[in-house]
């Protein structure tokens, strides 16, 4: 009864930290419009997704046949580090619970191709161990408005003596994000589309596209392994 009372907490526990985070997310989303990126929000976001994760296996572990008292999610780079960190978090994982065993697999990068799992908890206990995590930050085009005409979500693109609704453009030219031409008669008319682009352990990801995506393979992995304990 009180292992069945402790999961029920942790589980209400993680709903409500997704759903926070979620809004720290949109919090985040709304300061970058402004020019802002705040380190702190994106550490705090960051930590609640990780403390879900450390709040399934602890509900995971308590399922076993030999539960431990401290316990973290399992995550690694190779099948090898991965068995390595299951073993030690997780014993006999594989044998008493293999439909979790393999969802947790599923998510790791030599499985699912993606390495969100290993820069989430990367960034977490970097933030946490050493400083706020060092980010450069860029601002990439994806898009324009003017002239009654709307383009969003496009790497490059090239545009040559148009007229759009008194628009007379000569020449846009914008590749894989950088605006290399633009020449036009009324710039007034004009708004580029902006994305802002971080740099973090090595790799350039749009942040709030980051999170979320982490935000909802969490929520759905979590979802799912509470359906088996």
């Amino acid at each position: 009864m009180f292992i069945k009372t402790r999961l029920i907490m942790r589980k209400k526990s993680v709903i409500e930290l997704l759903d926070y985070a979620s809004e720290q997310i949109i919090e985040l989303e709304n300061k970058i419009k402004t020019g802002s990126v705040d380190r702190v929000l994106i550490k705090n976001v960051l930590e609640n997704l990780r403390s879900a994760l450390d709040y399934v296996a602890h509900d995971i572990s308590d399922k076993l046949s030999s539960p431990n008292s401290r316990v973290y999610f399992p995550y690694a780079k190779n099948l090898n580090e991965f068995e390595r960190s299951v073993k030690r978090n997780l014993p006999n994982l594989d044998k008493e619970f293999p439909d979790i065993y393999n969802i947790i697999k599923s998510i790791q990068p030599f499985e699912s191709s993606s390495n969100w799992l290993i820069l989430v908890c990367g960034l977490v206990n970097a933030a946490k161990h050493h400083n706020l995590n060092e980010i450069e930050e860029k601002d990439i085009i994806h898009g324009f408005m003017g002239g009654g005409m709307h383009l969003s979500n496009v790497g490059s693109f090239n545009i040559k003596n148009a007229k759009l609704n008194g628009l007379n453009i000569k020449s846009i030219v914008v590749k894989e994000g950088e605006l290399e031409e633009l020449i036009l008669d009324n710039f007034s008319e004009l708004v580029f589309l902006k994305k802002s682009l971080v740099t973090f352990l090595g790799e350039e990801h749009e942040i709030c596209e980051f999170l979320k995506y982490g935000h909802s393979n969490i929520k759905k992995i979590s979802n799912d392994i509470y359906n088996f304990i």
